[in-house]
């Protein structure tokens, strides 16, 4: 785990203040944007719950959201996939809206998101 956990911390995370136009205010969350679950992203992220539990507990934030590139299926074509997972500094949590807005903002912001629609996919659904 101990390597997997100097990978995280090298991992490019971005923070975001949701609901408002002014740094510092609003709800804030970090985005991490991860490169490690591929294909069968919910069996591996699901390993690596611990590390994405202890990035979170170091960013402190409401909210830390892990986001991942997936491959986009020729049905989807107009919108690029990304996979989604919400942490506290306590635990992960289903559903939170200031850090998925966050995760799009930072997508569209840093240019890893090319299109205009992002598909977010989450363990709930």
């Amino acid at each position: 785990v101990s390597d997997l956990v100097r990978q995280a911390r090298l991992e490019p995370i971005v923070q975001c203040d949701a609901f408002t136009d002014t740094a510092g205010n609003g709800n804030p969350a970090a985005v991490c944007f991860t490169q490690r679950w591929g294909k069968d992203w919910m069996q591996k992220a699901a390993k690596l719950q611990p590390v994405y539990h202890m990035v979170a507990t170091e960013k402190n934030l409401p909210e830390t959201a892990f986001v991942e590139r997936l491959e986009t299926d020729a049905a989807a074509a107009d919108a690029e996939r990304y996979a989604l997972r919400w942490f506290t500094p306590t635990c992960e949590v289903d559903l939170c809206g200031h850090a998925t807005l966050g995760a799009a903002h930072a997508l569209w912001s840093t240019q890893r998101a090319k299109r205009r629609k992002i598909d977010f996919v989450t363990e709930a659904g």
